[in-house]
């Protein structure tokens, strides 16, 4: 995760294939609800920091003047309706023992589906050379939407940064925690710990 970018925009074509790519994420019954707002206006950029964060934070946080500097922000948005509207139809209400309600269901698939595209975008970057960062809006989704314009019927689930790395590239962990090794957290046949 980048927490630190250059200014400089990325081309738009560039963007556009990342989120293209990400649109061909799974989708549970194929209900194709996840869609991106993507952000690099200016303007655009600036209403969104305003949206989301507070003045004091933007101005005196550690790392917040790296994070403002990001060329591009997509909020990624999911459409629950449309999973209802999808389940409704008799080929799955006919074999899927979901049900249509998406409240009820055991796993939240417009959650999971919209993290799945982000992801995508997240390592296309990744293989594109950019730095990027999923981040949540603090508790602030409504208020970001309403205040872009998002119709009511999305959810988001976040937001990812994007844009060239500014500084080296190390660890951005701010509690610089080692990462735990695989065979801790990879299991075959059995579940296994370490002590």
């Amino acid at each position: 995760m980048t927490r630190s970018f250059r200014a400089e925009p990325i081309e738009p074509e560039r963007l556009r294939a990342l989120f293209t790519d990400a649109l061909r994420a799974p989708s549970a019954g194929f209900a194709q609800a996840t869609e991106f707002l993507v952000l690099t206006d200016p303007v655009r950029r600036e209403c969104f920091w305003d949206l989301v964060s507070d003045a004091e934070w933007r101005g005196t946080a550690p790392g917040a003047a790296g994070l403002l500097r990001a060329p591009a922000i997509a909020l990624c948005l999911v459409d629950p309706a449309a999973y209802r509207s999808r389940y409704a139809a008799d080929d799955k209400s006919a074999t899927s023992s979901l049900g249509s309600d998406v409240a009820d269901w055991p796993v939240s698939y417009p959650a999971v589906d919209a993290a799945f595209a982000a992801m995508i975008v997240l390592l296309g970057a990744e293989d594109a050379g950019l730095g990027a960062l999923f981040f949540h809006l603090q508790g602030r989704e409504r208020a970001v939407l309403d205040g872009l314009g998002v119709p009511h019927r999305f959810d988001a689930i976040g937001a990812v940064a994007l844009g060239e790395r500014h500084g080296e590239r190390a660890s951005t962990s701010p509690s610089r925690i080692a990462r735990r090794a695989s065979g801790d957290r990879i299991h075959f046949e059995t579940f296994t710990t370490s002590s």
